[in-house]
């Protein structure tokens, strides 16, 4: 193979090779946007965690207290219909 002949050969490679590193180029800049959203998203996601698991533990504290205010007193006034009322005294 001669000079030129290997020259022109490098020549034709040369323009694929440009092109595919400016798509590889795009391509990681696009990747780079959507992992950088992706992080910032994952953040917010454990505070959302955080402040969930604080109001569901602060539900189940009031449906505690619902229930014991409920049971520690009389029973609501019975309904229309010939309901008995059970005195507690």
């Amino acid at each position: 193979m001669t000079t030129d002949i290997a020259l022109w050969v490098a020549g034709i490679l040369l323009v694929p090779a440009i092109l595919w590193a400016i798509h590889c180029t795009v391509t990681m800049n696009k990747v780079k946007k959507d992992v950088s959203s992706l992080v910032k998203m994952s953040k917010g996601t454990n505070e959302n965690l955080k402040e969930n698991t604080r109001a569901i533990r602060s539900l189940t504290h009031y449906f505690k207290w619902f229930i014991t205010e409920t049971l520690e007193k009389d029973p609501p006034p019975p309904l229309e219909g010939g309901a008995t009322v059970i005195s507690g005294d």
